[in-house]
Order: structure tokens, then C-alpha cells, then sequence
């Protein structure tokens, strides 16, 4: 990801036409949410467990997966991602939320138009590809949700450094050892 491209906030509704650089200025002071996901193990196997927490260190969701060899760390932000989504009402109101999470990968199919671009292929990486990009169950539960949300902001933070990004990175962390985490509040899940 360029240093351009970091904490640009990009609208999913613009994303495929204009330059990521061009944010959404039709609320000043949108409802932010953070999500971050963690494994046991880095990479494949392990448990799962993501977090989406609010601006006030609500802790909107945390959830986790049983250890499986197809749980990565990969997934687990996307799912934390997903989450995050589903925690933003449907329709026009989706404007005045802005996801923000550490995960440039779930950042970047919005900010970089990863999404759209693999949705147009027929969800390959390439055209006259067979190749179809990782996670694909769950890219598809991304586009479908963020199809609902028009308008919504989605922003790259470093590392999570702010006090719910902290937060959520620690309750992500929490749910891999957790296997009573579960949907404790906002968004369907």
C-alpha cells in the first residue's frame, strides 16, 4: 500500500469511479467503528477471533471460531471486517459510519477496488483466469453487505494505535481464547 493510500477514507459508492484519494465529505463527524481479527496461529489452523468496537469502547461484537486448518489470519480480520459491517445500518444512514481497521488487505478491496475489480471478472483474479482470489465465502458476504451500505467510509489505521483500536485489537486477541464469544450487541450477525 502507497503512503498515499494510508488513512484515506475511500466511498464504496465512488471506489470504481473516481481516483481512492477522494473521500466522502457529506458528514463531518461520522460514527466510527473498529474491527481487528486474531489466530491462536499465525497463518493457517488455530482458533479465530475478531472484535468491532465504537468510538465510546463499546464493544459491539466479538466472536471466535473453533480451531480448524482453514482458519487463518486472513480470515479473521475478514471476518472481523464483516462484522464491522453488519454493525452499520442499512441504506442511506450507512453514510454517517466510518470502518477503520489495522487489516490493509480488508481495507484495501474497497480503498484499492480489489472488491469490485474481482466482482467483475466473474470473482477471478484475472480475466480468462481460473484463479479466484482466497476467502472467496467470505469476500462475496463483504460485496453483498456493503452493496446494502452506499456511501460507506473505510479507513486504514496503523497498528491500531487509538484507544478503541487498542481495544479492539485486544478483544480480537481475547475471543481466540474464548469460545463463548458470541454477538453481544449492534448488527446482525
Amino acid at each position: 500500500m502507497t503512503n498515499s493510500a494510508r488513512g484515506m477514507a475511500t466511498s464504496i459508492a465512488e471506489s470504481c469511479q473516481t481516483p481512492p484519494s477522494k473521500s466522502n465529505s457529506a458528514n463531518i463527524n461520522p460514527k466510527r467503528i473498529w474491527f481487528d481479527g486474531s489466530t491462536t496461529r499465525y497463518g493457517k489452523g488455530g482458533r479465530e477471533g475478531w472484535a468491532v468496537v465504537d468510538e465510546e469502547l463499546n464493544i459491539l461484537v466479538e466472536g471466535s471460531r473453533e480451531e480448524s486448518p482453514e482458519n487463518s489470519s486472513q480470515r479473521a480480520e475478514l471476518r472481523g471486517f464483516l462484522a464491522a459491517i453488519r454493525c452499520v445500518p442499512v441504506g442511506n444512514e450507512s453514510l454517517n459510519f466510518h470502518i477503520l481497521g489495522d487489516s490493509s488487505y480488508s481495507i484495501n478491496l474497497v480503498a484499492q477496488g480489489w472488491l469490485m475489480s474481482w466482482k467483475s471478472k466473474g470473482w477471478k483474479k484475472k480475466s480468462n483466469s481460473k484463479a479466484t482470489p482466497a476467502n472467496l465465502d467470505l469476500l462475496i458476504s463483504i460485496d453483498l453487505e456493503l452493496s446494502l451500505r452506499p456511501g460507506l467510509l473505510v479507513q486504514w489505521e496503523k497498528r491500531c494505535t487509538s484507544a478503541p483500536g487498542k481495544l479492539v485489537d485486544a478483544k480480537s486477541r481475547d475471543a481466540t481464547m474464548n469460545s463463548n464469544a458470541h454477538n453481544i450487541g449492534g448488527g446482525a450477525w
